[in-house]
């Protein structure tokens, strides 16, 4: 049981922790969110005919791949706070 306990504890810690991390990367040291390139629409627009199941299956299926420090876990990030870039940007 004592097991137990320590998951659940190290489980909240990450969910409290994810949050600050993720914000990391969405914005800058001033607190303004970082600018989107291009790919970033075309993922809410994937996103988005996934929700409304206007995709195929072949496209559920994405790799997001490149070298250490090009923008992938930015690129994941803004995904997660999209609502926020997409009213910026309209």
């Amino acid at each position: 049981m004592a097991e137990r306990a320590k998951i659940e504890k190290f489980y909240s810690l990450w969910i409290l922790e994810q949050e600050k991390l993720i914000n990391s990367y969405v914005y800058d040291g001033t607190g303004n969110l970082n600018p989107t390139r291009h790919k970033f629409f075309h993922y809410v627009q994937l996103l988005e005919r996934f929700l409304n199941e206007q995709i195929d299956e072949i496209e559920k299926i994405n790799i997001l791949s490149g070298i250490r420090g090009v923008g992938k876990t930015t690129l994941l990030g803004q995904l997660y706070f999209a609502p926020k870039f997409i009213s910026k940007s309209q």
